[in-house]
């Protein structure tokens, strides 16, 4: 038998099992028997279907069965036409990127599948119960179906965590802020979020989730009894996914106004996002100088780039200074004449130029220079100038 090359066989390593090999590992023939012979889509109809009577009966153990029927179905239709049959493995997935993207519609449609049933089921149940009434039967809400919201609200905020998207990622949070819980509830959301919330999530996600939840004066979460428990998980994951250096900085600059007035933290906010801007226009001037974005005409320009913003220490406060430092060996320092100086500096100005032209509102202050590689004191060659357009 011939085995194919390793880099072959790796993309199907991946082993998935489809809606009819789950029901039928599950032995669950009445199920087998209805969908066998059906379309992917009518599927999915037929399992919402069984999931919500299950549902409406109130029937905990079969509805997060029907739940994990109708998950693999809705992922069935993106991904089977990805499989590919191996003899020894069975059924895998092509592992590429397509592939990917398909996992990743798959558990955006099942995440969407989640909210929408979530608003369908029963929210509580009503059963004569002794407790409330010295002994006497009396009719009580008791909470329901918590196995089955376990599994919805788990699907949801995995996808919260995974997504790339982040105007997803901000509709799937407002889907658990504005959540009206009731009894039982508010644990399970607790135990979803902080499942979801692992190393793996990003650090500013949870950032915009924190602050999103601050400030808000409406929403389920508001006034709750565990809203601090909520934002406490929250809290912690974003500190423990953070690198120490990023938490040290964001320290270091708070540091100074702590305990100051809402007016002042509001002008730190206002220069906070008006250097934020500023910073990410400055980054395509930086990826352009490096190489890292091709512009016709402009060439990949050597050395360290240092950028820093004066701010309030200059009249005009849209005002961005770039050191250029190019380290040569110290013999080179004999060999290195001053039009090799000019000529890389004017290379480094077409840079700015060329994006000034795109955020004119700014002025560059370029300097260039080439210095020793061991002692950088001693300096080959300097020349700067500020660039603006009138």
């Amino acid at each position: 038998m011939r085995l194919r090359p390793r880099r072959e066989r790796a993309m199907y390593e991946e082993k998935y099992e489809t809606l009819v090999d789950l029901v039928r590992q599950e032995k669950d023939w009445a199920v087998y028997n209805s969908i066998v012979d059906l379309k992917l889509e009518d599927r999915v109809f037929l399992l919402q279907s069984n999931f919500l009577q299950a549902a409406d009966q109130h029937d905990d153990e079969k509805a997060p069965v029907y739940w994990e029927f109708l998950n693999r179905c809705l992922r069935d239709i993106e991904l089977i036409p990805f499989l590919r049959m191996e003899k020894f493995l069975g059924t895998c997935l092509l592992r590429d990127e397509k592939t990917r993207e398909a996992q990743s519609r798959a558990q955006a449609n099942c995440a969407a599948k989640a909210k929408e049933l979530w608003q369908k089921i029963p929210r509580s149940r009503i059963e004569k119960d002794r407790r409330y009434l010295g002994g006497s039967l009396a009719d009580a809400e008791l909470p329901t179906l918590l196995e089955t919201k376990k599994v919805l609200l788990g699907e949801i905020a995995t996808r919260w965590r995974d997504t790339k998207n982040e105007q997803e990622a901000f509709e799937l949070f407002e889907f658990f802020m504005f959540l009206k819980l009731q009894l039982g509830e508010n644990r399970l959301l607790l135990d979803a979020v902080r499942k979801a919330t692992d190393s793996y999530f990003p650090a500013t996600r949870l950032s915009r989730c924190l602050v999103r939840l601050e400030f808000s004066i409406e929403g389920g979460l508001i006034g709750s009894d565990f809203r601090q428990e909520f934002e406490k998980i929250l809290a912690i994951a974003w500190a423990r996914n953070t690198k120490f250096k990023e938490i040290a900085r964001l320290v270091k600059a708070m540091i100074p106004i702590l305990g100051a007035s809402d007016g002042a933290f509001d002008l730190l906010e206002r220069q906070a996002n008006k250097y934020a801007i500023l910073d990410q226009a400055v980054s395509k001037l930086l990826k352009s100088m490096n190489g890292q974005v091709r512009v016709e005409g402009l060439d990949h320009i050597f050395g360290d780039k240092v950028v820093s913003y004066p701010g309030f220490h200059v009249p005009d406060e849209n005002h961005v200074e770039i050191v250029i430092i190019d380290r040569k060996e110290p013999y080179l320092r004999s060999f290195y004449s001053e039009n090799a100086g000019h000529s890389s500096f004017e290379a480094a100005r077409k840079h700015v130029d060329c994006w000034l032209k795109e955020y004119s509102g700014y002025s560059v202050h370029l300097k260039f220079m080439v210095v020793d590689k061991y002692d950088p004191k001693n300096c080959f060659f300097s020349r700067e100038q500020t660039i603006k357009i009138r």
